[in-house]
Order: C-alpha cells, then structure tokens, then sequence
C-alpha cells in the first residue's frame, strides 16, 4: 500500500509552492509579535516545522498520519532540541 507521505515532498519540490517564501513570511508575522514557540498543525512531512526550527524558533508538530509525522522525524534528524 502506498502512503502519501511516500510522494509528497518530490510533488511540492515540482509544484509552484515556495517553501522558502512561506517561511520568510512567517518569520517576519512572528518577530514582529515576539513569538518564538510555534504550534504546527498538520505539520506533514515537516518542511515549515523543520525550517523553522533552523532559524531558532521552538516547533511542535502535530499530523493525523502517522507517516507523514515519521518522515518529519527522519527529516528532522539532527535538529532535535538537546536537553
């Protein structure tokens, strides 16, 4: 059985969706109100989360699919906070 979260970053790299621009605009949304802590809902596969957390922001990710939240953490190898 095939998963979505098995197609779904290689369909975003071919679409028009510019992650980058996305996160740019977060990025200014959330300075100018001084957050630091995000709540990502329906995280998918990470791709905001995970730039998010490279520019020092705090992120929780929540997905209904259980795949999508495993290829987030498989993507997010290495940005995990250390306590």
């Amino acid at each position: 059985m095939y998963r979505l979260s098995e197609f779904f970053d290689p369909i975003l790299m071919e679409s028009s969706v510019d992650t980058g621009l996305e996160v740019r605009t977060l990025v200014r949304i959330f300075r100018n109100r001084g957050v630091r802590s995000v709540l990502d809902i329906a995280c998918g596969t990470g791709r905001h989360a995970i730039s998010l957390v490279e520019k020092g922001y705090e992120v929780t990710g929540i997905d209904y699919s259980p795949s999508q939240i495993k290829v987030a953490r498989e993507k997010n190898k290495g940005h995990e906070k250390q306590t």
